[in-house]
């Protein structure tokens, strides 16, 4: 029987990126809310090991003045 282990919400976008990537050449740009998960060290420690082949872009946070009416 196969051992589980549990998916914790700062190590989820990297579990889950982390098996898509290899799919993908060259470079990869995600862009991401501020989600406390795309944010955790975890997540940067993951993209940093990635030789600068993935780049996060964060979207900005709330901004009313962005929105067209």
């Amino acid at each position: 029987m196969d051992s589980f282990e549990p998916l914790t919400w700062a190590d989820a976008p990297c579990r889950v990126w982390q098996p898509r990537f290899s799919l993908v050449p060259g470079n990869i740009f995600l862009i991401v809310d501020g989600y406390r998960a795309h944010t955790a060290k975890a997540t940067k420690k993951f993209v940093e090991s990635t030789d600068d082949r993935i780049k996060l872009f964060y979207l900005p946070p709330y901004s009313p003045e962005l929105n067209p009416d």
